[in-house]
């Protein structure tokens, strides 16, 4: 969705069925999403050559980061943004 192109009320619909599906969720599915959306950028960026690099660097410095066996996608989510941020 592009937040740029409405106008003068154009796409308010749109914009506020985003927001309101937004609010239907629970916390945890909340979360779920936003760890989709975390571990597609991480696919987006092993495809460039600079993305490849920099998550090879990781993974040599702080280990491989997988979801471990029972671990919430909320534990998950925090441990990804940690492996990444630092």
């Amino acid at each position: 969705m592009n937040l740029n192109r409405f106008s003068k009320g154009e796409g308010l619909k749109e914009l506020e069925d985003f927001f309101s599906s937004q609010k239907d969720l629970s916390k945890e599915e909340l979360i779920e999403r936003k760890l989709v959306q975390l571990e597609h950028f991480v696919r987006q960026l092993a495809d460039t050559s600079n993305g490849r690099a920099e998550l090879d660097g990781r993974r040599t410095r702080f280990g491989e980061c997988v979801r471990a066996r029972g671990e919430t996608a909320a534990e998950f989510y925090g441990r990804l943004r940690w492996w990444l941020d630092r």
